[in-house]
């Protein structure tokens, strides 16, 4: 707009000094007519040279609570712009909003408060300069996207086992335990999974049977809590059942690591086939939920293999073994969590 009127009233200067012979007029509207061709050239010309991008890949974040993000333009001058925009396309999975942004000094902030918990993708599509006095701007296409993870408040779901001595111990017993040996004592085996270490591989019996099979002692069986998920529907579910099952996954496995000092989850994750994650501290519990963030296909359910392995799945029911320990509503989830006690098998 600004370029439009300056433009015209260049014009119009010089049609006056036109009518009237008036020299000095002449030379006003011509000279700002020239000065406005030097910025449209001069923009382009520095143009070619200037990038935009995030400053950062991914960020992390909480449900409910606004984030940062911040974007740079990149230049080969010596000046910073004058001023600047950009046009930013996020989003949860492929339902994504369009937003202009306008900064200056060569930075700019993108604030959003994510209202769910799963991957928000931001991609930046095109950004604009524009020169000192907002006569003229340059516009270029960009591809350049970044990630915020959004996770769920440390809320942990009050699960209770019965009193059998092999609850989690306090950190300073455990840090002066041995390890539990390798061989004698009773154990029972099982099938291979990814992530077992070949110590615990039974040499004899894996050769009969013709698979690999794992050596599982009594104790570390006791002091592990199995959780399998079913993702069946996972890749079709919307965003707001989504953010549900992220939020009662992150309650129980917080819960269960109250009482024991590792939990095992397993799941089959579309055509990547059957994962599992070892967790030992609530801080990997936000790197489980980043593996299943970025998986976009439905997985297959993956059933338990004794009757002391919990399994949840998208419909927000908690199981151990075959028996149903609870089912969410999902309407309130925060406050239930915060009321339910499950009370679990040994």
């Amino acid at each position: 707009m600004k370029r439009m009127l300056f433009l015209s009233f260049s014009l119009f200067l010089v049609y006056m000094a036109g009518m009237y012979r008036y020299p000095a007029l002449m030379a006003l509207g011509v000279g700002q007519a020239l000065f406005l061709l030097f910025l449209t050239v001069q923009n382009r010309v520095c143009g070619r040279r200037m990038q935009a991008a995030f400053e950062r890949e991914a960020v992390a974040a909480v449900k409910g609570e606004p984030v940062s993000c911040g974007l740079a333009l990149k230049h080969g001058g010596k000046l910073p712009p004058g001023g600047m925009g950009f046009l930013i396309r996020y989003g949860y999975g492929e339902r994504k909003r369009r937003k202009r942004l306008y900064g200056d000094g060569g930075e700019a902030v993108f604030r959003i408060r994510p209202e769910y918990c799963g991957a928000v993708r931001l991609h930046l599509e095109a950004f604009w300069v524009y020169d000192y006095f907002s006569l003229g701007r340059v516009r270029k296409k960009a591809s350049h996207e970044m990630r915020v993870m959004v996770f769920p408040g440390e809320q942990a779901l009050d699960i209770r086992f019965p009193e059998d001595g092999h609850g989690r111990e306090p950190e300073a017993d455990r840090a002066g335990a041995a390890p539990p040996s390798g061989g004698g004592g009773v154990f029972q085996v099982r099938e291979y999974r990814k992530g077992d270490s070949a110590r615990h591989v039974h040499w004899k019996l894996s050769a009969r049977a013709g698979q690999p099979l794992i050596k599982e002692q009594e104790q570390e069986k006791r002091r592990q809590a199995v959780l399998c998920l079913d993702l069946e529907g996972h890749g079709e579910a919307g965003q707001q059942d989504r953010d549900r099952f992220y939020e009662l996954l992150s309650a129980t496995v917080l819960g269960l690591l109250r009482e024991r000092e590792e939990v095992l989850v397993n799941w089959r994750g579309g055509a990547l086939g059957t994962a599992s994650m070892e967790i030992t501290q609530d801080s990997q519990c936000r790197e489980l939920l980043s593996r299943l963030y970025l998986t976009e296909e439905s997985g297959g359910s993956f059933p338990a293999e004794r009757d002391t392995d919990f399994v949840l799945g998208m419909g927000l029911g908690l199981f151990q073994g075959d028996r149903e320990l609870h089912r969410f509503s999902g309407e309130g989830l925060a406050e239930e969590l915060g009321k339910v006690r499950i009370l679990a098998g040994g």
